[in-house]
């Protein structure tokens, strides 16, 4: 009830969401972004963070977006036609992305569909420590591996 955090279906808490787009929704255009926003319909044109601000970006499971996604923070378990550029982006098992993806941290799920290039951009990672990047599996995945 009150003082709860409500969760979306990408983790994400919807105090972070300053805007949604519904799945019946339709946007022809671009959008400039300062803080999150999640996408449930349909976009045709471009979600860019304004400078300065690490918004965060959520694309829905059924969402379409066809243009460039620059964020702080993205969230794909929908479609993308277009390039990606994040400091942390997620890639859910749903995810279907056709463009190239440029980031400093990635967690790319078991099942996800990626079609282009993964670029690791300059990572501040402090010196002597590396990063890491996980694959997770997918519960179909898992019972494939257990049969």
């Amino acid at each position: 009830m009150f003082g709860k955090t409500k969760k979306t279906s990408q983790s994400i808490s919807i105090k972070n969401l300053e805007t949604i787009i519904g799945r019946s929704v339709r946007i022809d255009g671009d959008i400039k972004v300062t803080s999150g926003i999640r996408i449930d319909g349909v976009l045709n044109g471009n979600i860019l963070a304004e400078d300065g601000h690490s918004a965060t970006v959520a694309i829905a499971e059924g969402a379409s977006v066809k243009g460039n996604v620059r964020a702080g923070h993205i969230i794909i378990s929908g479609e993308i036609v277009g390039n990606v550029t994040a400091d942390r982006l997620e890639v859910l098992h749903t995810a279907h992305i056709q463009g190239d993806l440029s980031y400093k941290s990635v967690r790319i799920e078991s099942g996800a569909r990626i079609f282009g290039l993964l670029n690791q951009t300059e990572n501040k990672t402090p010196e002597g420590k590396t990063g890491s990047v996980s694959i997770l599996r997918s519960e179909e995945d898992k019972k494939s591996a257990a049969a």
